[in-house]
């Protein structure tokens, strides 16, 4: 295909491989056909207000909750976006994991996403892991503790997660 051919325009640039970003963007082009701008580092992704269809160029606004504030529960396809921890060298950029699945009723939320700790997935044909979601009084909160933990000694802090509105 030549430099100026009219398909370069359908081009997009997903970011490093086996990055958590790249991952995010690549679930989001196959499965919504959307994708975000670009960003520097995987906590980024929670400041967009916008994404793009990369077939049609038509823009959908992006929503975004809050952890621990939010009404809005995560639902599959959404991004969950950790906070950058400039002091600890595996957190100084964040990380971004996609919603997979949601079961509100044993309150756990399945995440698919690339480089969070190198273990293989917990149901590789689904989920890289599971992680604990609260509600009380209506505000959603997602912990990174593996259900039935208390603790996570290694864990990041979840920011919140980011959808498109429709």
């Amino acid at each position: 295909m030549s430099r100026d051919s009219p398909h370069d325009s359908l081009k997009q640039c997903v970011g490093i491989t086996y990055q958590c970003v790249g991952y995010a963007r690549l679930w989001w082009m196959k499965n919504r056909s959307l994708t975000f701008g670009d960003v520097d580092m995987a906590y980024d992704i929670l400041y967009p207000t916008e994404a793009t269809d990369p077939r049609t160029g038509e823009i959908v606004p992006l929503g975004r909750s809050f952890n621990g504030t939010a009404r809005h529960p995560p639902e599959r396809g959404d991004l969950v976006i950790y906070l950058a921890d400039r002091e600890d060298q595996e957190w100084r950029a964040g990380h971004v994991a996609v919603v997979v699945d949601v079961d509100r009723e044993q309150g756990l939320v399945a995440l698919a996403e690339e480089n969070y700790d190198n273990r293989p997935w917990e149901n590789p044909q689904a989920f890289a892991r599971r992680i604990q979601l609260f509600e009380i009084n209506g505000r959603f909160t997602l912990l990174d503790v593996e259900p039935n933990s208390r603790s996570r000694a290694d864990g990041g802090r979840i920011a919140g997660w980011v959808y498109p509105v429709h």
